[in-house]
């Protein structure tokens, strides 16, 4: 089981870095060029297509992280695994409380100052999930027993 929860783990913590990345620099600063008129229908065309794509790995993620801090796994300590869940609790904390109301404004309409909040807002997340995939690979290449 460890093994599996471990691949869980990893894979979907690289996926959402990779995902937030292109996100960041790709998406969100191209909302601005979006004309006003139909502007609401393309952006909740992208909010449902990114949520099919991101949901499962998210949650997928959540689960694995639950996981290790409830029943520790070889590569990650305990002490490792709650602050790996607190991270990412920040990450979906930062998505319910930031990104889905400033998304739900732009489902109205093309909003500018709203763009600009969830391009200046989105940089915690990207930030986070960068780190945490780096913390989460170097936890295993290091493994708890300090050598490589």
């Amino acid at each position: 089981m460890q093994e599996i929860v471990s691949i869980a783990l990893v894979s979907s913590a690289l996926f959402m870095t990779g995902v937030i990345w292109i996100v960041q620099i790709a998406v969100y600063p191209a909302l601005r060029w979006f004309e006003r008129e139909g502007f609401a229908k393309r952006h909740d065309l992208y909010r449902n297509r990114i949520a099919a794509i991101v949901t499962v790995p998210m949650f997928i993620e959540l689960a694995a992280s639950i996981y290790i801090t409830v029943l520790p796994i070889d590569a990650i300590g305990p002490d490792h695994a709650v602050a790996l869940l607190l991270v990412l609790i920040a990450i979906w904390s930062s998505t319910i409380l930031i990104q889905v109301p400033l998304h739900e404004r732009l489902s109205s309409e093309k909003d500018e100052v709203a763009i600009d909040s969830l391009v200046a807002g989105n940089w915690l997340r990207t930030i986070l999930w960068t780190l945490r995939s780096i913390w989460i690979l170097a936890l295993f290449a290091v493994g708890t027993d300090g050598f490589l």
